[in-house]
C-alpha cells in the first residue's frame, strides 16, 4: 500500500477545549509514535477531525482516536466521535 493515503474525517461533539485538544493531540502522538506501529498524521479544531494513513486498519484507527478523546475528555461531558460516511 505504498503511496496508497487514505483519509478519514468526522467530528467531536461536543467540542474540546484548548486543553483537552492539546492532551488529544498529546495522547495521539503517543499511540501512532510507537515502534512498530504506522504513522497516521492528525489534522483537529477539537469539533472537526481529518486523520490521513496509509497502512492502518480503519477500525483499530477509529478504536485509537475513540480512546484518545475519551482520554482528553475525562470528567467531561459524554464525549463523542461521530465520522463522515
Amino acid at each position: 500500500m505504498i503511496g496508497d493515503t487514505r483519509h478519514l474525517k468526522g467530528s467531536i461533539r461536543p467540542k474540546l477545549s484548548g486543553e483537552k485538544l492539546r492532551q488529544l493531540r498529546q495522547g495521539w502522538e503517543g499511540q501512532v509514535g510507537r515502534e512498530g506501529v504506522p504513522p497516521a498524521l492528525l489534522k483537529t479544531n477539537g469539533e472537526t477531525f481529518h486523520i490521513q494513513y496509509q497502512t492502518w486498519d480503519v477500525g483499530s484507527l477509529k478504536k485509537t482516536l475513540e480512546i484518545e478523546v475519551t482520554r482528553a475528555d475525562v470528567g467531561g461531558p459524554s464525549t463523542q466521535v461521530r465520522y463522515n460516511s
